[in-house]
C-alpha cells in the first residue's frame, strides 16, 4: 500500500493510512496541506463508488499526532472517475479533481468536487465542469485552489488549439455559488502541448505548466505561462522556459508563493540521464520578459501620482502659518516614550531594578534622546510622509481632503485645507525616534562611530523589500549616512521602495541589485523626469552597499551608503493608530 509521510518541525516522520485502505488504492498520489489540515488523495480506490472511483481523506493534526477527520467522495460517483487524482486545500475549502469522470461531457470530460467544512463537519458544496466540456478534455487532471478562486487544468482539451493542447479554467465562489470565469489558453498554444497538466494560484496569479510545449528548444522541452487577473479579466503575462533548456526536460511542474515560481523539469539530463532540476523564477510573473531573475512586475505605486505634491519640509517659516515640527510631537515624543520605551526598559533589564531604577534610566534616556543627535528628533518629515503616502496607495484618500482631491500628487502642502495631512504626517513622523524597533533597525542603518560600523547583508534585506512589495505594493526603506564617509553626524533619511531589479538569473546568482523608490525630499512631479533608484551591492556582505551616490536629483547631494528594510514595523504603527494611539 502506497503510504504518505509528513514530516513535522521536529524532523518527526509520522506515517498515516487510511482507516479503510486496501491494495491498489493509490492513496498518497495528490496531496494537500493547509493549516494544520491534510488532504489526501486515492484516485483508485473502490470503495464505496465502484473500481478507480477513488476518494480522498482528511486528517487534522493535533500535537505530534495525525488523526483521520473523513473521507471524502463525490456524490455522483462512479468507477473510473478517479476522484482524488489532484487535491488542493485553502482553510476550510477543499477542491478534488475528479478527470476519469465521463456524467457530462464524454469519455474522460472530467470534472472537480468542491467540498466545505463547517464546524468539523464537511460536505460537497459544488461540482465544477467546464462550460465548454467535451470527451477526452481530461478537465479535473489538475487543481489549485486560493481563497474563493479555483483553477482547473484540462490537459487534453483540443479547443482552440489543436489535439492535447490543453487550457485551465478558472472558477470563482460568490455567496456559496460557483461560476466559471475564465478559460485561459497560452497566446501560442499548438497541439500536443498539454498545457494545464500542473497548474497553480496565488492571489490573483496563476502558473500554469505545458510539459510536451517544443517551443523553443524541441519537443517535450516544455514550458510554464504566467496570467494575472484584474477586475474579472485574466491575461497571459509572461512564458516561463529554462534558459538551458533542451528536448525531453519535461519542464513544466509548477509551484508559486510570494513572488516565487518553481518549475520542475524531470527529464533535465545535464548532471546524468534523466537526473532533473527545478528552476526558481523570481517575481509575481518570473520576470516580465519570461526570464529567470530579471524586473519585478509593477507594484501599481507611482511616485508621480502617490508621492506627495510638496517636498520634505520642517522648521519654522516654509508654509503659512509658521509650521515647527518639535514643538507639534513634544508632548506625544514624551507620552509615547512612558508608554514603550520605560516597559522596553524593564523588560531587558539583564538583572532585577527597583521601579525607582529603571524609572531613574529611562528620565535620563528621554532627555538624552530628546536633546541629542538632530537624527533622532529630525526637522524633516521624511518618515511620517512615507507611512502616509503608503497608506493613501493602499486605503485611498481620505475623506477629510476636498472633494476634488483625487490623487496624493495634487496634495500641494501639508497646511490649510490639507491640515489633516499634515497631521497625519506628524504623528507618524514621531516614531522614527519612539517606536523601539524602528529605533533598533536605525542603529542597525547608521552605527554611531566607523569601529562599529558593521556589514549590511544586502542581498538579505532586498529579499525583504522585494518580498513586501509583492504583499502590499511598497516597502519602507530606510537609508544611512556611513561614518567613514560622513563622520561628523549621523544622518537618517526614509524612502518608499515599489519595484525591484536584479543584474542576474536570480537574487542569488546577481551582483547588483536596483530599487526603485519614492524620495519624500522631492516633490511628486520631479518623477516625470528623474526616477529615483538604489543601486545596491549584493555580492557579499559590505559596510557600504549603496554604490552609486544613492538617492539624487535636482539639487540635493546624497551622503547615504548603508540602507536596510524598516517595513515591519509600519503594521504596529497602523494597528496603534486604529487604538486610538495616534490620532490624525
Amino acid at each position: 500500500m502506497i503510504t504518505a509521510t509528513i514530516l513535522e518541525r521536529k524532523i518527526l516522520t509520522i506515517t498515516i493510512t487510511a482507516d479503510d485502505g486496501d491494495g491498489g488504492d493509490h492513496f498518497g498520489d495528490a496531496v494537500a496541506l493547509s493549516e494544520g489540515t491534510a488532504l489526501i488523495g486515492a484516485n483508485r480506490d473502490e470503495d464505496p463508488k465502484g473500481g478507480g472511483a477513488g476518494s480522498a481523506y482528511v486528517f487534522s493534526q493535533d500535537g505530534d499526532s495525525w488523526t483521520q477527520q473523513t473521507k471524502l467522495f463525490a456524490d455522483d460517483g462512479a468507477g473510473g472517475d478517479r476522484f482524488g487524482r489532484s487535491v488542493a486545500l485553502a482553510g476550510g475549502t477543499a477542491l478534488v479533481g475528479a478527470p476519469g469522470d465521463d456524467s457530462t461531457g464524454g469519455h474522460r470530460a472530467g470534472s472537480a468536487y468542491v467540498f466545505t467544512q463547517t464546524n468539523n463537519e464537511w460536505t460537497q458544496e459544488a461540482k465544477l465542469t467546464a462550460d465548454d466540456r467535451d470527451k477526452q478534455d481530461y478537465f479535473g487532471g489538475s487543481v489549485a485552489i486560493a481563497g474563493d478562486t479555483a483553477l482547473v487544468g484540462a490537459q487534453w482539451d483540443e479547443d482552440p488549439n489543436g489535439d492535447s493542447a490543453g487550457s485551465a479554467y478558472v472558477f470563482t465562489r460568490t455567496d456559496g455559488e460557483w461560476s466559471q470565469q475564465a478559460k485561459l489558453i497560452p497566446d501560442d498554444g499548438d497541439s500536443d502541448d498539454t498545457f494545464g497538466q500542473s497548474v497553480t494560484l496565488s492571489m490573483d496569479t496563476a502558473l500554469i505548466g505545458a510539459p510536451a510545449d517544443e517551443d523553443p528548444a524541441g519537443q517535450w522541452s516544455g514550458s510554464a505561462y504566467v496570467f494575472t487577473q484584474a477586475d474579472g479579466e485574466w491575461s497571459q503575462q509572461a512564458k516561463l522556459t529554462a534558459k538551458d533548456s533542451t528536448e525531453g526536460d519535461y519542464f513544466g511542474s509548477v509551484a508559486l508563493d510570494n513572488g516565487l515560481a518553481v518549475v520542475g523539469a524531470p527529464g533535465d539530463s545535464s548532471i546524468a540521464y534523466y537526473s532533473g532540476a527545478a528552476h526558481i523564477f523570481e517575481g509575481e510573473s518570473g520576470g516580465n520578459d519570461g526570464s529567470q531573475g530579471g524586473t519585478e512586475p509593477s507594484s501599481g505605486f507611482d511616485p508621480t501620482i502617490h508621492g506627495f505634491g510638496f517636498q520634505n519640509w520642517g522648521g519654522e517659516g516654509v508654509f503659512e502659518p509658521p509650521h515647527n515640527h518639535e514643538t507639534i510631537v513634544e508632548e506625544a515624543f514624551k507620552t509615547q516614550f512612558d508608554q514603550e520605551w520605560t516597559p522596553k526598559l524593564r523588560q531587558n533589564a539583564s538583572f532585577p531594578m527597583p521601579t525607582e531604577v529603571v524609572d531613574a534610566l529611562s528620565d535620563a534616556l528621554f532627555e538624552t534622546l530628546q536633546n541629542g543627535p538632530e537624527a533622532l528628533y529630525s526637522g524633516g518629515h521624511c518618515y511620517g510622509m512615507c507611512l502616509t503616502a503608503q497608506q493613501y496607495f493602499e486605503e485611498g484618500l481620505p475623506e477629510t481632503l476636498p472633494p476634488d482631491t483625487t490623487a496624493t500628487a495634487e496634495i500641494s502642502k501639508p497646511t490649510g485645507e490639507y491640515g489633516s495631512v499634515g497631521g497625519k504626517i506628524d504623528e507618524l513622523h514621531r516614531q522614527q525616534a519612539l517606536e523601539w524597533d524602528v529605533f533598533k533597525r536605525a542603529q542597525f542603518v547608521s552605527p554611531p562611530s566607523q569601529q562599529n560600523e558593521q556589514p549590511i547583508d544586502a542581498e538579505e534585506e532586498v529579499r525583504a523589500i522585494r518580498s513586501a512589495i509583492n504583499e502590499t505594493g511598497t516597502a519602507l526603506v530606510g537609508v544611512g549616512s556611513s561614518p567613514s564617509v560622513f563622520p561628523d553626524a549621523t544622518l537618517l533619511h526614509q524612502l518608499v521602495g515599489y519595484n525591484v531589479e536584479v543584474d542576474g538569473q536570480s537574487l542569488e546568482s546577481s551582483q547588483s541589485a536596483f530599487v526603485d523608490v519614492y524620495n519624500p525630499n522631492y516633490a511628486a512631479e520631479n518623477y516625470e523626469d528623474n526616477i529615483q533608484r538604489l543601486e545596491i551591492d549584493i555580492s557579499q556582505p559590505t559596510k557600504q552597499p549603496i554604490e552609486n551616490e544613492g538617492v539624487n536629483g535636482p539639487g540635493y547631494q546624497s551622503v547615504y551608503h548603508r540602507f536596510a528594510f524598516i517595513g515591519p514595523e509600519r503594521t504596529a504603527l497602523l494597528k496603534m493608530e486604529d487604538s486610538g494611539r495616534i490620532t490624525p
